[in-house]
Order: C-alpha cells, then sequence, then structure tokens
C-alpha cells in the first residue's frame, strides 16, 4: 500500500483552427494526495511480476480565457493509473 503527497502539470489549450493560434487556458502544477495498492510475485527465483493501481486527486479547477473572467469549464483534477511491470535479478 502506498499514500502521500503528490504533484501534477495539467495543461489545457483550446483549438481554434486560426491563424492567430491556439489559445492556452490553464498551464500550472497541482499539489493534491494520492493513494494506492499492488501485488507482486516472484515466478522464479530471477522473475517476478507486479500490478498496482493508484488515485491521486488534486482538487476542482475553474478553466478561463485569457483574464479569468469567463469560466469555460469546472473540472476535477484527478488521475487513475494502473501500471504492471516485471522485473529479471541478475
Amino acid at each position: 500500500m502506498t499514500a502521500g503527497v503528490a504533484a501534477a502539470k495539467y495543461e489545457a489549450t483550446l483549438i481554434t483552427g486560426t491563424p492567430q493560434g491556439n489559445i492556452p487556458i490553464h498551464d500550472e502544477t497541482h499539489i493534491g494526495w494520492t493513494v494506492g495498492a499492488g501485488v507482486e510475485h516472484a515466478f522464479t527465483d530471477k522473475w517476478l511480476a507486479r500490478i498496482e493501481y493508484r488515485y491521486s486527486d488534486f482538487g476542482n479547477q475553474d478553466l478561463s480565457i485569457a483574464d479569468g473572467v469567463n469560466t469555460i469549464a469546472d473540472i476535477d483534477l484527478q488521475t487513475h493509473d494502473i501500471r504492471v511491470g516485471v522485473s529479471y535479478k541478475f
């Protein structure tokens, strides 16, 4: 099991399709929390396999265009990760 502090950078861009280009609306690093659990199994003395699930939450964020006046979305910044690995001991 694991638990602790997490950090993630979220970026969001409006794709305009115009000659003026795209509009960045969010580009920040957020601090939150994470919890997870996993298992690891040794198939032989040298080969191991593992799987882990981790949930991270970074809170809510209002996304707005330019000066922050026009809010275009309220999003919940979360991640759900599944990690799988195989290891070989030398």
